[in-house]
């Protein structure tokens, strides 16, 4: 494979971004679903000045969060009782939609299933986040390759701004907010973001 798309969700997207900035020879477009972009992008919008970060967080704490046992414990109420999760997860407009949709649930399961034996990815997700709270300063306009923004009204995990600022810096992005979508929009929006993006990769592709 010569040239891909690349497909970011969340804190996918600062590893998509930096694939596109060091092999930009390898990069045709990016999808950037509730991505996160310049650290101090959100630290400005959420009024915080700029954390240490540098210590991680108290063992114990650590071993709360990644916890197998809480993990399995959450799984399986979100398993079975779904209905009282998924307003939180996808808003209380949607969360009878997901239920009645078996794409949808399939989707909504997938993304609990993941939730799962935390303990794996103790090391892996600290050190995420020791690379991000550095993440700022990149030369974001470089970026030639067109980029399609997709941003729920309703995320309050990664906030519009940081989409918006992408859209600001990249020469050839699209920015697209999907109404009423949380960051889990991907099980609640599923059928409104799949023509969207398919759009976006058939009329960009190299191959056209």
């Amino acid at each position: 494979i010569d040239q891909v798309a690349v497909m970011a969700i969340s804190g996918g997207g600062p590893p998509a971004l930096e694939f596109a900035l060091r092999y930009p020879e390898r990069t045709w477009g990016l999808v950037m679903i509730a991505t996160s972009s310049d650290i101090e992008v959100a630290r400005d919008a959420r009024k915080v000045r700029n954390p240490d970060g540098s210590s991680p967080p108290p063992g114990w704490l650590l071993d709360l969060i990644f916890s197998d046992v809480i993990s399995w414990v959450l799984t399986n109420i979100a398993h079975r009782k779904p209905d009282w999760v998924l307003p939180s997860v996808v808003g209380e407009a949607y969360a009878q939609l997901v239920l009645d949709d078996p794409v949808k649930y399939h989707l909504y399961t997938g993304l609990v299933n993941s939730l799962s034996l935390t303990s794996l990815r103790r090391e892996g997700s600290f050190n995420d986040n020791q690379q991000y709270i550095k993440y700022t300063g990149n030369p974001f306009e470089n970026i030639k390759d067109p980029m399609l923004l997709l941003q729920g009204t309703k995320d309050d995990k990664v906030l519009a701004v940081q989409q918006q600022y992408l859209d600001e810096v990249v020469p050839n992005s699209i920015y697209l907010e999907i109404e009423g979508g949380t960051h889990y929009m991907a099980a609640s929006h599923n059928d409104v973001l799949a023509p969207l993006i398919l759009e976006f990769l058939e009329e960009y592709s190299p191959e056209n």
